[in-house]
């Protein structure tokens, strides 16, 4: 929980840093929330729920070694993760606009 927290704290200030919006701050809260649940969301949900479990049981189970095993998994579970949010991030700025 930690780790996401930090994750898109980041995120959400770096968005709000770099917004050239000049709107209201409800509005540009709510586009950036947006923009994040579209970017992320599905990654976080197929994440959480499917490939990271899925390498974290497989990888020591076929390393034989678990410390090993949860590393290599939590590596190629982050890349899997880091895959989908590109594409993600790629359509949003293709189709949704601020």
């Amino acid at each position: 929980m930690a780790e996401n927290i930090g994750f898109y704290g980041v995120i959400i200030y770096k968005e709000f840093k770099s917004s050239d919006y000049t709107g209201n701050l409800f509005k540009k809260s709510k586009n950036i929330i947006r923009n994040l649940f579209f970017e992320f969301g599905i990654s976080e949900l197929i994440d959480t729920f499917l490939i990271r479990p899925f390498f974290l049981y497989l990888m020591p189970t076929l390393l034989g070694n678990f410390s090993l095993g949860i590393l290599v998994g939590k590596l190629m579970a982050d890349v899997s993760f880091y895959f989908v949010a590109i594409i993600f991030y790629e359509l949003r700025k293709k189709y949704l606009k601020n």
